[in-house]
């Protein structure tokens, strides 16, 4: 279970649930590490040999804490939003001539291409937004991954900060416009 996703909390929030008592211990406890974990009375409270980072176990607190102060109405709020903002970020998308979804979008990842009418080429277009990823990033703008989806590769929005505004993806997809269009006329 990754809280750290979509609930706002640090990456060591993050855990996994398991039905069999001993399954971490016998899959990240490596045996002969009796330098760090110790048989004694007290080995029984030691979540290390369970753990795949020893001493770093998942840290509750920030997930309980974060949990007490929105509450399952809170978070629910959250998700909602993020959905609601995934739909108009489709959408925008749709509208656009210089862009194509390429994949389903059923929760906050958007995967999309920036493809002109005039190139058809894939591996031409799987350059162009991998170099409008790269593009933004070192030029400041916004820092977006690509991926690729049966064969296509496009510009990979993932929507997972509940301060996100429909005003935040307008600028981000004519920042993607914008880039590309920069691309397209420095390639021609």
């Amino acid at each position: 279970w990754d809280a750290h996703k979509l609930m706002g909390v640090p990456l060591t929030t993050a855990a996994i649930l398991v039905k069999q008592d001993d399954a971490l211990t016998e899959c990240c406890g490596g045996g002969g590490s009796n330098y760090l974990f110790h048989a004694d009375q007290y080995a029984h409270l030691n979540l290390g040999p369970a753990s795949l980072q020893c001493g770093r176990r998942a840290d509750a607190l920030k997930v309980w804490l974060s949990w007490k102060d929105l509450g399952n109405e809170g978070y629910a709020q959250q998700v909602d939003h993020l959905q609601e903002l995934r739909q108009y970020c489709v959408e925008q998308i749709n509208t656009n001539p210089n862009f194509e979804k390429i994949a389903p979008a059923p929760y906050l990842n958007v995967l999309f291409q920036f493809k002109p009418d005039h190139i058809s080429d894939e591996s031409i277009l799987a350059k162009l937004n991998i170099s409008i990823c790269q593009t933004m990033a070192h030029n400041g703008g916004p820092f977006v991954d690509y991926a690729s989806y049966h064969g296509r590769t496009g510009i990979r929005l993932i929507l997972a900060n509940e301060l996100t505004t429909a005003d935040d993806i307008d600028r981000f997809l004519q920042h993607c416009n914008a880039t590309g269009n920069k691309l397209l006329t420095e390639m021609l």
